[in-house]
C-alpha cells in the first residue's frame, strides 16, 4: 500500500460486519434504493458506522497537508465530510455518492438522517450522478427543520445548499464526476492552495 500512496485503515472482523454488512449494505444501501423492505425491523450499529468515519477521518487528517485536495467516495463514508471539516476546516472536500439519494419521503425512513446530512453538508460540493438525486438531497437538506440540524435558521437552496453546520459556508452540488471535478477546481478556501496537490483516496472496505 505504501508504494501505491495509499494509507490503510484496519478494521476488526466485527467492525467490518456492523459496519460494512449490517449498516452500509444492510440499511443505507436498500434505503437508498427504495428497497424498504428489506430493511431491518431492529436497525443496529450505527455507532460503529460512526466510529469507523472517525477512524478514517483520522487516517486523512494524520497525512493531509496544505493544499491537498480530499475526494470522499460513496455511502460507506456519508459522515466523513463533516468529520474532515472539523479536523481539516482550510481543506478542499469533495464528496460523490455513487447510488441513487432518494427522494425525502423515503431518506425520511432512516433514523439517523440528521447525521448523514451533516456529514454530507462538511463537503465544498456533493456529486450524484443524475439531477433528479441532486435534487432529492438538496429537498432533504432545506426541508428538514432547523432543528433537526442543529442550527437555529432554515437552510435555503438556489443551486447550492447553505451549510448549516459551518457558518458562511456552502455546499454546492454537481452531476456525473466529469463534472464534479471541473466544478471542484473552482472551490476554494480561505487558505491557498499548493502549486502542487495531491488527491488522498483511501479504501471504503
Amino acid at each position: 500500500l505504501t508504494a501505491l500512496d495509499c494509507v490503510p485503515v484496519p478494521l476488526s472482523s466485527r467492525e467490518i460486519r456492523e459496519y460494512y454488512e449490517d449498516v452500509s449494505n444492510g440499511i443505507l444501501w436498500p434505503l437508498f434504493h427504495y428497497q424498504s423492505e428489506r430493511l431491518p425491523t431492529d436497525p443496529r450499529y450505527w455507532s460503529t458506522y460512526a466510529a469507523v468515519n472517525a477512524r478514517f477521518a483520522q487516517a486523512v487528517a494524520d497525512v493531509w497537508r496544505s493544499g491537498d485536495d480530499i475526494w470522499i467516495h460513496d455511502y460507506q463514508l456519508l459522515l466523513l465530510p463533516a468529520l474532515l471539516r472539523r479536523r481539516l476546516p482550510d481543506a478542499r472536500i469533495g464528496f460523490f455518492l455513487h447510488i441513487p439519494f432518494p427522494a425525502v419521503e423515503i431518506f425520511r425512513i432512516l433514523p439517523w438522517r440528521r447525521d448523514v446530512l451533516e456529514g454530507m453538508l462538511g463537503a465544498d460540493l456533493v456529486g450524484f450522478h443524475t439531477e433528479s438525486y441532486g435534487r432529492h438531497f438538496a429537498a432533504a437538506a432545506s426541508g428538514c427543520p432547523p432543528s433537526s440540524l442543529g442550527t437555529s435558521q432554515p437552510s435555503s437552496v438556489s443551486g447550492s445548499v447553505v451549510d448549516p453546520i459551518v457558518p458562511s459556508s456552502e455546499t454546492r452540488i454537481g452531476v456525473s464526476e466529469a463534472t464534479c471535478s471541473t466544478c471542484f477546481a473552482s472551490v476554494r478556501k480561505a487558505s491557498p492552495a499548493s502549486s502542487s496537490t495531491r488527491a488522498i483516496s483511501l479504501p471504503t472496505a
